[in-house]
């Protein structure tokens, strides 16, 4: 996780087909993902939230247009943030 940036996250790059799974993104204040090239990703079963993304309108959950076939089901988001919260085709952005 990198915790240098404006708001913490993770970065995931020049893979395909992993799924990400039952990690609490909230701990720690809350952290941010960000897939880029990353075929087919998938994040189900995740927690999102926390202090640090209180005051985001950006998206908590990013995929590049190089990351298509984007999968995100059964993640808890807190709510907590300033965003409108949509689905975009491209790119593809789940916001809260």
């Amino acid at each position: 996780m990198n915790t240098t940036a404006p708001l913490p996250y993770v970065r995931v790059d020049n893979t395909s087909n992993v799924v990400i799974s039952g990690v609490d993104f909230s701990l720690h204040g809350g952290a941010e993902i960000f897939f880029v090239n990353f075929p087919n990703p998938t994040v189900t079963g995740s927690k999102f939230g926390g202090t640090n993304l209180a005051h985001t309108t950006a998206s908590l959950i990013f995929a590049d247009k190089d990351s298509p076939n984007f999968t995100v089901s059964y993640n808890t988001v807190d709510g907590g943030g300033n965003g409108q919260g949509h689905r975009s085709p491209a790119p593809q952005v789940a916001e809260r």
